[in-house]
């Protein structure tokens, strides 16, 4: 069934919507929630918790794209899980990817509650843009779908130095347009 049908059943409260979501993402929900949390009872659980997320949602809210919707309610929903799970352990093998990303966030927190989240996404939007293609594609693999290494070598035909090397400086060149970013706000604050 196409998506915007599916939308249509959320919005009419037929239960045949969640089916449907179920029929068409159940997969590519449980491979992501399972990349996240390496625990297939959790990752169910979390499935069943995206198909609620999707019937409390919409509506109100009609999304553009309902695979990126529900992709998103479900990682999220993992990512929440993960850190309950994992609260007072901080194994650096069992920390999931944007756990590395960290400290290059961790001197623009200011910055991050300051500014508009709007304006955030638009920047780190420009950023990835920004990225060749290639290294796009290796950032997102590993820091939005969470994969390995080992998974983004297969999936890019890459050797794992050039992965990894290549994570470093999309990491090295975040921190620095966070930086610049950053000193720019503050420059624009004070100008007002």
């Amino acid at each position: 069934m196409e998506d915007k049908k599916i939308i249509e059943l959320y919005v009419k409260r037929s239960e045949h919507a969640i089916v449907e979501t179920q029929n068409k993402y159940s997969r590519m929900i449980l491979g992501l929630t399972a990349k996240i949390l390496h625990n297939r009872s959790d990752a169910e659980e979390c499935e069943n918790d995206t198909y609620l997320g999707c019937w409390n949602m919409i509506p109100p809210q009609l999304p553009l794209h309902l695979k990126a919707y529900v992709m998103k309610i479900a990682r999220n929903l993992a990512i929440k899980r993960y850190e309950y799970l994992h609260a007072a352990k901080r194994d650096i093998d069992q920390c999931i990817p944007y756990e590395e990303l960290n400290d290059y966030f961790a001197s623009q927190i200011d910055f991050v509650d300051e500014l508009a989240k709007r304006q955030m996404i638009e920047s780190l939007n420009g950023f990835l843009e920004d990225l060749s293609a290639e290294a796009r594609k290796v950032f997102l693999l590993r820091y939005w779908h969470f994969l390995p290494v080992k998974e983004i070598m297969a999936e890019c035909g890459m050797s794992q130095s050039k992965v990894e090397s290549m994570l470093f400086r999309t990491r090295k060149k975040l921190k620095m347009f966070m930086e610049r970013s950053y000193y720019e706000y503050q420059c624009s604050k004070a100008v007002k």
